[in-house]
């Protein structure tokens, strides 16, 4: 007699879950003729000039920066194309469609307006735009330079970079490659040197109106050559808009896995409770990635199954789960520092 008459066992390899979104991946957009393909993705800046690039190109001066930054290098970039007939928000559009595996874009794009226009298109995705600056006007008090129109709209996810030197071609490819390829919650995006841009001076007030428009800069601080800010248009600090966004993502990502790993989730408090714990999971990796901290305790609540009425119950829709959570912050200065010396 063979035993499979008597005990029976069937396996089944589980799918694996869901992808999880590129957080810290750069995006360059500009107009060019290179290729036929709406993108490609590089890994080397040299293989761009063996696909045609030039030097002198927008893309290949963007990715170069990115990739010579001395810190955590970018793993790559997407490089887009915009079409002679198509705006900026119609060609980032079509490359999000193609290819949504990025979070910071940098574009060509040369006019306010099509600067502007970029980032109302932004602030209604989960990207963020960073933009470099050389008005001179963003240095005086007046507020129709594209800082002052960006932060009278409370952009988060917005980043403005200044530099005095207009001739600079992508001078934000630098700020986003020193930055964006960190852990999200590991680094603030300010007091750092940025590899191949040369620090510009300001004077006291300059320095006053930039910040106050929440606009980014890199100068020299006691012959330390810093970027200075570190925020966003709205004024919130860059790392905690990227910390919301990694925490929204990732806890869609946990929930939806969850859905599609299991055959079935009661509508009862053991499917629910199964819910938390995935919701809790995405919490304590978030702690240990300094995004949120447990010194003042998290506390997540979700529904009673038995209370809830037939009619929710019939909908199987899980709503009322939410958590409370402590960000990590970061300490930008410090002030007050008082001491007493005797012989």
């Amino acid at each position: 007699m063979n035993i499979d008459s008597i005990v029976r066992v069937n396996i089944t390899k589980e799918v694996s879950g869901v992808t999880a979104r590129d957080l810290n991946t750069i995006a360059i957009l500009s107009a060019h003729t290179v290729f036929e393909d709406d993108y490609r993705v590089y890994t080397n800046p040299l293989d761009m000039l063996e696909d045609g690039f030039l030097v002198t190109d927008y893309a290949y001066i963007a990715a170069n920066r990115i990739f010579s930054t001395n810190a955590i290098k970018a793993s790559k970039v997407i490089v887009g194309q915009k079409a002679t007939a198509d705006s900026y928000v119609e060609s980032i559009a079509k490359l999000q469609a193609l290819n949504n595996q990025w979070v910071f874009l940098i574009t060509d794009a040369a006019s306010d307006a099509d600067k502007e226009a970029i980032a109302d298109l932004i602030e209604t995705l989960e990207k963020i735009y960073i933009v470099s600056d050389s008005n001179p006007v963003t240095l005086t008090n007046a507020t129709t330079d594209l800082g002052s129109k960006l932060a009278a709209k409370n952009y988060n996810n917005t980043i403005v970079f200044y530099t005095n030197q207009s001739t600079i071609k992508a001078p934000e490819a630098a700020l986003a490659g020193r930055f964006a390829p960190f852990a999200v919650g590991s680094i603030t995006w300010n007091y750092k040197e940025l590899v191949g841009l040369i620090a510009d001076s300001y004077t006291s007030t300059q320095a006053a109106q930039l910040k106050a428009k929440n606009v980014n800069f890199y100068t020299s601080v006691e012959g330390n050559d810093v970027v200075m800010g570190g925020t966003v248009s709205a004024g919130e600090l860059i790392t905690t808009v990227h910390g919301i966004l990694w925490l929204k993502v990732r806890i869609r990502e946990a929930v939806f896995g969850l859905l599609i790993s299991k055959s079935k989730i009661n509508y009862t408090n053991a499917g629910i409770t199964l819910i938390e714990a995935a919701l809790r999971d995405v919490l304590s990796i978030a702690v240990s990635n300094d995004i949120l901290t447990d010194e003042s305790p998290i506390t997540v609540t979700v529904p009673n199954a038995l209370n809830l009425s037939s009619a929710k119950r019939a909908s199987h829709v899980v709503s009322d789960i939410k958590f409370r959570a402590r960000l990590a912050g970061a300490i930008l200065y410090v002030d007050g520092i008082e001491g007493t010396v005797y012989e």
